[in-house]
C-alpha cells in the first residue's frame, strides 16, 4: 500500500499537456479528476479548483473513503478552510470506510489541499490553518517539496526527476549520531609537563591531532594536578588529571535575540 505523508517520498503526478490527464510518476496509482459524484473512484481523486465550493461533491468524496486532493488555485483562505471543514465534518460523522487499498495518507486522513502558483509560503499557511497535508502544482515543485508538499503535480517527467533529486538533497532531517572529528582541535600540552604539575592556562594549547579533551573543557582543566607526565604536543586525557570533572554547563535553548535597550 502506497503511503503519502511527510515521512514518505511525495506522490508525483505528471499532467499531460495535451489531454490534461494526470499520470503517476514511476508507480501504479489510479488517479481520477472528479467533477461529479458519478466520477468518484480510483486510488486518488483530484477536484479541480472550480469545485472548491461544491460541498455536495466534497462530501461524496468523503463517503467513498478515497483520498481526495482539492485544488485551491484562485481560492481565498476562507474558501480553502471552509472546504477543508466540510471534508473534516463529513469524515468524522460519516460511516467508516477503508476506501481504496492502493493509497493512504499518513495519520489516517483522507484530504490533501493542492496549492498552485508562486506563493510557496502559502503552503505553510494552509497547513497551519487547516491541519491538513498540502500539495502543490506549478513550476516550483522541487522547492514546494522542501516547503512540506506531500503531493506535487508537474508538467514533465524531467521536472518529476528534479523533485526526486530535491528530496534526496533534503535527507531525513536527523543529524548523525557520531561526530566527524577529523581536523578538530583538542587540548595538548604547550611544553613538557611533569607529573604533579598544577596546570595553568599557559600550560595548554589547542591543536588538531590525536583525540583528547575538547577546547571548551579547558576551564575545568586549569588548576588540576597532573597524575602523569605529558610531553609537549601530546593531547591531554581525563585519566591524567586528579579530582572529578566539573559539572557540565546546563543545557539551554537558544531563543530569538531581543534588543535589551
Amino acid at each position: 500500500m502506497r503511503v503519502v505523508g511527510p515521512s514518505h517520498p511525495c506522490l508525483i503526478l505528471v499532467r499531460n499537456g495535451a489531454t490534461g490527464k494526470l499520470d503517476p510518476f514511476g508507480e501504479s496509482c489510479d488517479v481520477r479528476e472528479v467533477t461529479a459524484a458519478g466520477h468518484v473512484g480510483g486510488d486518488l481523486m483530484v477536484l479541480p479548483p472550480t469545485e472548491i465550493t461544491h460541498r455536495q461533491l466534497i462530501e461524496a468524496c468523503v463517503l467513498s473513503g478515497i483520498v481526495t486532493a482539492i485544488c485551491t488555485a484562485g481560492a481565498t483562505l476562507k474558501e480553502v478552510t471552509r472546504a477543508a471543514g466540510w471534508h473534516q465534518l463529513a469524515f468524522r460523522s460519516g460511516p467508516e470506510s477503508s476506501g481504496a487499498a492502493g493509497l493512504t495518507l499518513e495519520g489516517g486522513g483522507k484530504l490533501i489541499l493542492l496549492h498552485a502558483g508562486d506563493n510557496l509560503r502559502a503552503l505553510a499557511q494552509i497547513a497551519g490553518q487547516t491541519f491538513t497535508p498540502v500539495g502543490y502544482e506549478g513550476p516550483h515543485a522541487p522547492l514546494a517539496v522542501a516547503a512540506g508538499a506531500v503531493l506535487v503535480v508537474v508538467d514533465t517527467a524531467a521536472r518529476a526527476a528534479e523533485v526526486r533529486a530535491a528530496e534526496a538533497a533534503m535527507g531525513n532531517g536527523r543529524l548523525q549520531q557520531q561526530a566527524v572529528t577529523h581536523g578538530r582541535r583538542y587540548i595538548v600540552a604547550a611544553r613538557d609537563l611533569p607529573a604533579g604539575q598544577t596546570l595553568a592556562a599557559g600550560d595548554l594549547r589547542f591543536e588538531a591531532g590525536a583525540v583528547g579533551m575538547d577546547p571548551w573543557q579547558a576551564e575545568g582543566v586549569i588548576g588540576r594536578v597532573l597524575l602523569s607526565e605529558v610531553k609537549a604536543g601530546q593531547p591531554l586525557q581525563r585519566a591524567q588529571l586528579d579530582g572529578p570533572d566539573p559539572e557540565p554547563p546546563p543545557w539551554f535553548t537558544p531563543g530569538k535575540h531581543r534588543d535589551k535597550r
